[in-house]
């Protein structure tokens, strides 16, 4: 772990030293894990607010982070990424860029697995435009866990479409998510 906590700073030493890169990059690569609150690594003395840029990259690195599998980690369902993301909102991220992140990916961000009220199950493709708990997403098994052919796509914004009934972890059903993407 020691050493995991280096990277940013033997990165933004390689990205300065890197010729056609702007030297903002540097900041950016040094700055990722630092914490909104002035928490996080490196340390800085004296403390010092993130870049802006840093902040938006710790939020998407952290995201991604959560949603891939590691080697000292297995991938989080993106319900549950984002959960973790919203609830250090203000203390590990900027306030103002997580509900941005929120508004652009949605409550359920795609690669999302659902189960919707009328039964089927879905894999969320993309964030409702008007409404966050709506999402568009791709059918891919009946109520009954028969898997569907067609590629369905169904607006769940749409009138008389079922809602969101709860959230399914992946890794517990007979289907690879990337097969629908």
């Amino acid at each position: 772990w020691e050493s995991m906590r280096t990277h940013p700073v033997s990165g933004a030493r390689i990205v300065s030293h890197t010729q056609r890169v702007d030297r903002s990059a540097a900041v950016i690569v040094l700055e990722h894990h630092m914490a909104f609150d002035g928490a996080g690594y490196p340390e800085r003395t004296p403390p010092k607010r993130q870049h802006v840029m840093s902040r938006i990259v710790a939020v998407a690195d952290a995201y991604d982070a959560m949603t891939s599998r590691r080697s000292y980690s297995g991938a989080r369902p993106p319900v549950d990424a984002m959960r973790r993301i919203v609830s250090r909102s203000g203390t590990a991220f900027d306030p103002v860029l997580v509900r941005l992140f929120v508004e652009m990916l949605g409550v359920y961000p795609p690669r999302s697995v659902v189960r919707l009220t009328d039964g089927r199950t879905a894999i969320v493709v993309r964030p409702g435009e008007a409404e966050p708990l709506r999402p568009v997403v791709r059918l891919v098994a009946e109520s009954d866990g028969t898997l569907m052919e067609a590629d369905a796509l169904l607006d769940l914004a749409a009138a008389g479409a079922p809602a969101i009934a709860r959230h399914l972890q992946p890794a517990g059903l007979n289907i690879d998510v990337d097969d629908y993407l």
